[in-house]
Order: C-alpha cells, then structure tokens, then sequence
C-alpha cells in the first residue's frame, strides 16, 4: 500500500553562489568534438556503489559564449542546455557492476545535427544500442529514453541520494536571456517498515548573468519510460496527474509499497514552457516493485 501524502511546495527566492564547475564530473580522457562553429567534449565513467553502481556522462562545452543544446539518446542526458564552459554531469544507476565501452548516437546544436559519442554502459544500454530506435536516430530520427534495468536486487538497508544540476531556458524565444539553473536532490530512503519514499528536492534560479530566466513561468510533470503502471499510478496519486509550477524552491515525494524484489527504473521529469512545449527531460534513477 502507499501513502497518499504530498509534501506542499515552498516558494521563494534562494540566492546560491556561482557555479563554476559542477561537482562529481567525470573521470578520465574527454572525446573531442570539433564540430564546425560547435567545440565541446563528452566523457564517462564508472564507481562501484552499493546497493546501485553509478555511471556517469558529462559534457564540456568549449564554447566560451555560446550555450550548448544536447541529447545523447543512450545513456543520456536528454534535452538539456549546458552554458559556455560549463561541464554537465548526468550520473545514473544501475545493478550491473559490468560496465562496456559502448558508442551512442548524440544531437547538438539547434539545428539537431549528429555525432557518435562513446560511454561506459551497463547491459540493457549495450541491447538498446543496437534497437531499431538508436538506429533511426543515427539518421536522425527520434529521442531514445533508458526504459532502465530489468536487473532484480534485495531491498535495498539505506536507499541512495543522488544529486543533479541542469540548465534550460524558461523561454525557447529567449534562450540565451531566460536561462536558468536547478539544483535537484533526488532520495530513495527506506522508511524502516519496508516501504520506500522518493523524495526530489529542488531549487531554481536564473543562471549567473541571466536576469529573464523565470522559474515561476516553467512547470513540470514525470514518466516512467519501461516501468509498470504501478509508479505512474503512485506519482500521480501523491504529486499530481498534471504538471505542477517549478517555482524557486520545492520538494515532492511519493511512496512505493512493500516487495520481495525491486530493480532501478527511470523517472524522467520534463519540464514544459508556457505553450506547453517541452524545455528539458531530467531523468533520475528510482526504485520500482518486481510484481506491483
């Protein structure tokens, strides 16, 4: 059984320090993309973890004035923005500890022009490399999203947390001016009698030297690409059926039931502009039931 409890949403402005790199990039050598009036670089890595192993992808944007529009269909991230000389770090989880040099298709630019990247990828990403989606996206077709891991593991002691920042505008008009910055905190926490409440936590700004990026004029809702009706059903239940406002600052949380097993699923949180059109798709790694 879940819950039916919402944590309410607090509004108001949070002031944080600059960015100037975002923490827990990447190890290693960064692949070099030298793309005509677009130069960046995309990187990947692994670290052992427990219950979950986190692989990692970042990008770097070269461009020192210029943002960078970016989708790498496998493994991700998925619709995103990353500022002049900014890095951004999409971690993910995964129970398989046997990670694979594997090559994804990946878009950039507003023109949606194509380039291979390669990556470190777990099982199911090495089987949706070779899907007829990756194929017709490295014809430039299409957006493929991580259905995530059929990989079955005990209920996880301590659960994880995971954080992530992300950059788009609040204004596909107004790109550049509207840009603006969300810090999320994404919890999986056991509550000690043997259900599980994901908790994400966020804070929005305008990005550094952006005045126009507005919050307020940005809403969001979450799918749960490859998973059982069960995670849609308690999402919607508990935060809403509708997108909700971003806002400053705030935190929703939903509560999966008690299972023998679980496996790691992808919650993919977009975010919609005024005119309902998708802005950027933030996608975290949850827990999902075997069998609810």
């Amino acid at each position: 059984m879940y819950c039916f409890q919402k944590i309410a949403t607090a509004f108001g402005i949070l002031l944080l320090p600059s960015v100037s790199a975002i923490a827990g990039e990447c190890n290693g050598e960064y692949q070099p993309h030298n793309k005509g009036e677009f130069l960046f670089k995309t990187g990947s890595s692994f670290e052992e973890g427990s219950p979950l192993h986190v692989y990692r992808t970042c990008v770097l944007n070269l461009d020192p004035e210029n943002d960078l529009k970016v989708s790498w269909y496998i493994p991700g991230p998925h619709l995103t923005w990353v500022p002049p000389r900014q890095v951004f770090d999409f971690p993910r989880r995964s129970a398989d500890a046997n990670a694979r040099p594997l090559k994804g298709c990946f878009e950039y630019g507003h023109l949606g022009d194509m380039t291979i990247a390669e990556f470190l990828g777990d099982e199911t990403e090495e089987a949706l490399t070779g899907s007829a989606t990756e194929q017709a996206c490295r014809q430039q077709v299409g957006l493929q999203a991580s259905p995530g891991s059929d990989k079955e593991i005990d209920p996880p002691k301590d659960g994880w947390t995971q954080d992530y920042t992300i950059f788009f505008p609040s204004d596909l008009e107004n790109v550049r001016e509207t840009m603006i910055q969300l810090d999320a905190t994404v919890s999986v926490k056991n509550d000690g009698e043997g259900s599980f409440h994901t908790i994400f936590q966020y804070s929005a700004r305008p990005y550094e030297g952006r005045k126009a990026g507005d919050p307020e004029a940005v809403r969001f809702t979450a799918f749960f690409p490859g998973a059982s009706r069960y995670l849609e059903q308690v999402y919607a239940a508990m935060v809403g059926a509708e997108p909700v406002t971003l806002g400053f600052k705030g935190e929703r949380f939903f509560t999966i039931g008690r299972a023998e097993r679980y496996r790691p699923a992808q919650m993919s949180v977009h975010f919609l502009g005024k005119r309902e059109e998708t802005l950027a798709v933030l996608q975290v790694t949850v827990l999902a039931p075997v069998g609810l």
